[in-house]
């Protein structure tokens, strides 16, 4: 069952609040994002094996797993620098995607 973005949401507020009581909290916002850099990483190394592009072969599995963990801990350091992942991204979709400032918007003049 795909997991809805709210959901996300509130998981992500639920492993903040536990980092919070085993982590020094005046760190939150470095560690977090730290951890998406990190998680980022780790995603491209495992797409690195999985492609061949790497010394070692990796799974799919893998891949998927480390894509999800970029998402996850993208929706901690949302929650730890206060922004509303699923809001933001709602209006990446509907202003940065379909006319990226280094194209020409669709019907209209270059931005």
């Amino acid at each position: 069952m795909p997991t809805q973005p709210t959901r996300l949401a509130s998981t992500a507020r639920r492993i903040a609040t536990a980092h919070g009581e085993h982590f020094d909290p005046t760190t939150a916002a470095v560690r977090q994002v730290l951890a998406v850099t990190e998680a980022a990483g780790k995603f491209v190394g495992a797409y690195r094996r999985a492609t061949s592009l790497a010394r070692r072969p990796g799974a799919h599995a893998e891949l998927r797993a480390d894509l999800a963990d970029v998402v996850i801990a993208a929706y901690v350091a949302a929650v730890t620098l206060d922004i509303d992942l699923d809001q933001a991204i709602a209006e990446q979709l509907t202003t940065q995607i379909p006319t990226p400032g280094w194209h020409q918007p669709i019907g209209g003049d270059a931005a």
